[in-house]
């Protein structure tokens, strides 16, 4: 009879160890995928992808259908256990006259049929279905869409207890469906994905300066008043031809005295066809430019630039003055990095040197020389670019091999124009005052 008993607790044991497996491995599975993927799916082709969606229509109640089996079958997992060790109490008692020995039997076998259970019954079913989510779906969605429906009026009542005591805590009822991750979750991801190699350098990167995309804006990215080029009306053809061949840019504004009065913008192809036909009027050539100010965000300009078909825009500030300029290549330049073309002499912004120092362009900005030497700047610098910083902190008109330090780094201006920093030598610094 003992041994009878035996074979019906292991037999009932195995089965509800299944259906723990079964309801583990879909709720996992459910939450991997998402309504949009399945749409996705169907669209492509895939017949069988149309079962999935009736589980996606109330998925607190599919969840709450997989948690409900989860439990009941590790519950009965635990009798089913509890009888076999019943019926093996006097089994044991029969061989072993030591009662301690066969108590100490049965706590080392309980200790490890609870690993087993764990190790079968929820961590290689959770493993399984994040690994295939679509193919364990669709082999053991429907039975727990069934349970689902058998259980609907038990999972009603307690998703009703559940949000009436969580809205006592002044809380909303969520499930894994309502989470959503913050941008720097979302950046952790995407560096966790990369050092496991699940996306490569050039993604890991893209998607990086996507999320600092959105923030940025236009002044944080334009090219300075001082470096623009311009064609003014004034000049003569002879001008113009010297300033196109010295600069080799596709498109100038075209201004008229100064910076300040902008008529609009000539690009290279309609100049040749003027100078062709010896005319000199470029006003009768120029187009639209845009003229955007300069808290304007970079994601706004560059759907301005599409919707107008214009792809360059002189910054303003609050008094109508220009401040710089922005091309299309500048907005591209912050998702895909530094853009050089065949006749591009300019050194990168950021050079970085094996033995830990580096040279910047003054134009980099103040945030990213404190994401990339971990510094943290004086925020009451009203300075957004480094070369701005560092001329506030040498309080005088800044001359070559000048100097300042920031924090753990000395910062040296290697090149001027007139009286900008154009470049900035930064290597670590270590306080001799201190080691004494």
């Amino acid at each position: 009879m003992e041994i009878q008993g035996i074979i019906q607790g292991w037999i009932i044991y195995l089965l509800f160890l299944v259906g723990s497996a079964i309801c583990v491995a879909g709720k996992f599975s459910f939450v991997q995928l998402r309504s949009e993927y399945i749409n996705e799916r169907i669209e492509e082709g895939e017949v069988h992808a149309r079962k999935l969606l009736p589980f996606y229509q109330a998925p607190e109640y599919f969840l709450g259908a997989a948690q409900l089996g989860v439990i009941i079958s590790l519950s009965l997992c635990g009798i089913a256990i509890f009888y076999v060790l019943k019926n093996s109490y006097g089994l044991f008692f029969n061989y072993i006259l030591s009662k301690e020995l066969v108590i100490l039997l049965i706590t080392i076998f309980g200790i490890l049929i609870t690993i087993v259970t764990w190790i079968l019954g929820a961590f290689i079913p959770k493993s399984i279905a994040l690994y295939n989510s679509f193919t364990v779906l669709l082999k053991i969605g429907t039975m727990i869409f069934i349970w689902q429906r058998i259980c609907t009026p038990l999972l009603a009542i307690g998703i009703y207890i559940s949000k009436r005591i969580v809205h006592l805590f002044h809380q909303t009822l969520t499930n894994e469906f309502d989470i959503s991750h913050t941008e720097d979750e979302l950046r952790m991801l995407v560096t966790a994905s990369h050092k496991e190699g699940k996306i490569d350098t050039v993604e890991s990167e893209l998607i990086d300066n996507v999320f600092d995309f959105v923030d940025r804006m236009a002044k944080e990215i334009m090219v300075p008043r001082q470096d623009i080029v311009c064609l003014y009306t004034q000049d003569t053809m002879a001008d113009y031809l010297d300033t196109i061949r010295s600069f080799r840019h596709t498109r100038y504004p075209l201004c008229e005295g100064d910076k300040d009065h902008v008529l609009g913008l000539v690009h290279i192809k309609d100049f040749m066809e003027v100078y062709i036909q010896k005319k000199r009027n470029l006003r009768t050539i120029k187009h639209p430019i845009l003229i955007i100010p300069e808290i304007m965000s970079v994601s706004s300009l560059l759907q301005l630039m599409r919707s107008k078909r214009t792809y360059l825009a002189m910054v303003v500030d609050e008094y109508g003055s220009t401040v710089g300029l922005i091309g299309l290549e500048d907005i591209l330049e912050e998702l895909v990095g530094t853009i050089q073309n065949e006749h591009s002499i300019e050194k990168e912004e950021i050079q970085s040197f094996a033995n830990g120092t580096y040279e910047l362009a003054g134009t980099v900005l103040v945030k990213d020389v404190e994401e990339l030497l971990h510094l943290s700047m004086l925020e009451e610098v009203d300075a957004d670019t480094i070369g701005g910083y560092v001329f506030y902190m040498l309080g005088h008109t800044p001359a070559l091999e000048d100097s300042v330090i920031i924090g753990t780094y000395k910062f040296t201006v290697k090149e001027l124009r007139r009286f900008r920093i154009a470049r900035l030598y930064v290597e670590p610094y270590k306080d001799t005052k201190d080691k004494e």
